[in-house]
């Protein structure tokens, strides 16, 4: 946390009409603090009475949400989410989400895990999940593509530098480009039983239509 988010929070008073507080997150990765391409800030559901939130069941992706309750106030400052694991175990760990990710969308029609509802004019966090669920019905493989162009170049990742580059590339483009490779895996695994029973049906029938002589 920043000196302004930490005096933020320590100026709050008891009676405090908020029930919950959003706060901004910046990465810091490769050493520099990433300030643009759409995902600088991110706003999480960090500061929050006793018992007003709870955490979304979701394997990736996932949220605080009010249960009780409905005021959510904003702080200044920011934390800063310092990332300073080698990109070996980084990449490990997209790895293992993208197969998370993976399972949350071959399930999606079940959608109990996912308690914060897509909103266009919603609180930041809603309007992500507004915007997520629009790209999630984007053909595979395009939509990587157009996330990068989309972050690096019109949201201005670029001016990042190469800290930047590597991680919109291995984010943006490879972890959605993995997800939706393993996606289409999924799909064609549960096309081929079905396939190879429609096979073994039509060489029955073909047995019975011309039994084999002895």
């Amino acid at each position: 946390m920043d000196d302004t988010l930490i005096n933020a929070i320590r100026g709050l008073p008891e009676d405090s009409p908020e029930d919950a507080f959003l706060i901004p997150r910046y990465l810091r990765f490769l050493g520099r603090i990433l300030k643009h391409g759409a995902m600088s800030p991110t706003w999480h559901l960090r500061l929050f009475r006793s018992g007003a939130a709870r955490c979304e069941t979701r394997k990736y992706d996932q949220h605080f949400y009010l249960a009780r309750g409905n005021r959510i106030g904003r702080l200044p400052g920011c934390l800063i989410d310092d990332v300073q694991m080698s990109l070996s175990e980084w990449t490990s760990r997209h790895n293992r989400w993208s197969d998370a990710e993976a399972d949350e969308l071959t399930a999606s029609q079940n959608l109990s895990g996912q308690a914060i509802k897509p909103k266009a004019l919603g609180n930041p966090i809603e309007q992500k999940r507004y915007w997520r669920a629009k790209y999630n019905n984007l053909p595979l493989f395009v939509r990587p593509f157009l996330l990068f162009a989309y972050r690096y170049f019109f949201r201005l990742g670029m001016l990042d530098g190469k800290e930047g580059l590597v991680f919109w590339v291995l984010q943006t483009f490879w972890f959605r480009f993995l997800i939706d490779a393993k996606l289409f895996q999924r799909r064609k695994e549960s096309v081929l039983p079905v396939e190879s029973r429609r096979q073994s049906e039509a060489g029955k029938l073909a047995d019975l239509a011309c039994p084999r002589k002895s």
